[in-house]
């Protein structure tokens, strides 16, 4: 175990990978003076940040071992995969990478779980461009060869794919799966309850485009799931608050809760 930095693509998929680390005995850190030495420069001491009069101040979430003062996470958002270069570049010209034992990048499959890694693959391409660039690193860092497994090296990157690192879909792919499961007749109702409010539709009404447009549908239906178990809050709250995860074995995570042993192994 030791220090590690996930990158991810929304603030959804950090309170879902918070479970995992929960699960493996991690607790979040709740408090500024409770934050590991390692992480402190990530957090935010001035507002606004980057001139932005952002409502929230963006700041990673970290997850501490409460017995183990030299194991701990922290996740990054990149507001989409297109920051998560960005969030990473920051991170890696602030930290001390000598006390970084792992990297990690978790992206959704959308139609090519494939395409999607190559992707990380490139962020990670990026980062090791400017870092050595910038002296930050004196050699590169190896790039994983596949999705779900680390590389080689003292400090090792690895990425994950959204369901399960092979299909087609995103984090809300893998909700609604647990959903089915834990929280059955609600996510049954909201399935039919999106199918007729779609048919309602004429297929070029305006009000519907965006709905129809790629894995939004899946974010429908998991959102009005999560507007049943936490009316008012979002989903990333009811991920935190609402059991999800069964307690035992599933086969939608089966893939995941392995890279995360792997990722603080």
């Amino acid at each position: 175990m030791g220090h590690s930095l996930l990158a991810v693509e929304g603030v959804h998929d950090a309170a879902f990978f918070g479970l995992l680390l929960a699960e493996q005995g991690l607790k979040k850190v709740a408090k500024v003076s409770d934050v590991p030495s390692v992480w402190q420069k990530l957090i935010p001491s001035n507002f606004p940040v980057n001139d932005r009069l952002d409502h929230v101040v963006h700041y990673p979430d970290i997850y501490q071992h409460p017995e183990k003062s030299d194991t701990s996470v922290a996740i990054v958002v990149g507001r989409g995969q297109t920051l998560i270069k960005d969030e990473l570049i920051d991170a890696v010209g602030i930290l001390k990478l000598e006390m970084i034992e792992k990297i990690a990048i978790c992206i959704d499959a959308d139609l090519d779980a494939n395409g999607a890694f190559s992707e990380i693959n490139n962020i990670f391409n990026e980062v090791n461009e400017w870092a050595l660039q910038q002296g930050v690193l004196k050699k590169a860092l190896v790039i994983p060869d596949k999705a779900g497994e680390f590389s080689t090296g003292k400090l090792s990157l690895g990425g994950f794919v959204l369901p399960n690192n092979l299909a087609e879909g995103a984090l809300e792919t893998l909700l609604i799966e647990l959903a089915n499961e834990r929280f059955g007749e609600i996510s049954k109702r909201s399935s039919v309850f999106i199918r007729e409010v779609d048919e309602a539709h004429d297929s070029s009404d305006k009000l519907m485009k965006r709905f129809r447009k790629g894995g939004n549908r899946l974010k429908t239906h998991t959102a009005i799931v999560s507007s049943f178990l936490r009316p008012g809050s979002n989903l990333a709250v009811s991920i935190e608050q609402c059991d999800w995860l069964p307690e035992g074995d599933h086969i939608a995570l089966i893939e995941v809760r392995k890279f995360i042993k792997d990722f603080l192994a």
